[in-house]
């Protein structure tokens, strides 16, 4: 029988087959490219950006090298904490909330080993001595 008859190339596949799969890798590409760490910047919580809701180390007022420190944790925040659910307003919450029960609960599930907590409990506890809570 003629391959070319039933529709089908000689490799196999039907033209549409072929076309198929090449949207779907050109999906996959995309997606890969755009990635899931620029996604915390564009979440909004509210109407503020997830900035407002986690400000960057740098806008704290804190110098010397705990800035460094500190900028880790909002890395980890953003990229981890608002990856599942958004951001939550750091400032809306009280210390003793982020220590006791809203880190160790979440740090697990975000995979999150001992250093990388530490850096994010250092980070949310600057955030809530220098951010005024709503």
């Amino acid at each position: 029988m003629n391959k070319r008859f039933l529709g089908r190339r000689a490799g196999g596949g039907s033209r549409s087959d072929s076309v198929s799969r090449w949207c779907c890798a050109a999906l996959l590409i995309a997606a890969l490219c755009v990635g899931c760490r620029s996604l915390p910047y564009f979440v909004h919580v509210g109407g503020e950006p997830a900035e407002k809701a986690a400000p960057p180390a740098e806008q704290l007022g804190l110098d010397g090298p705990r800035t460094s420190h500190l900028a880790v944790g909002h890395e980890l925040y953003v990229s981890r904490c608002t990856h599942c659910h958004g951001a939550m307003p750091i400032s809306d919450y009280a210390a003793d909330d982020w220590t006791a029960r809203i880190i160790p609960k979440m740090a697990p599930k975000a995979k999150m080993n001992a250093d990388e907590t530490k850096f994010l409990t250092d980070y949310v506890l600057a955030v809530r001595t220098t951010m005024p809570p709503k």
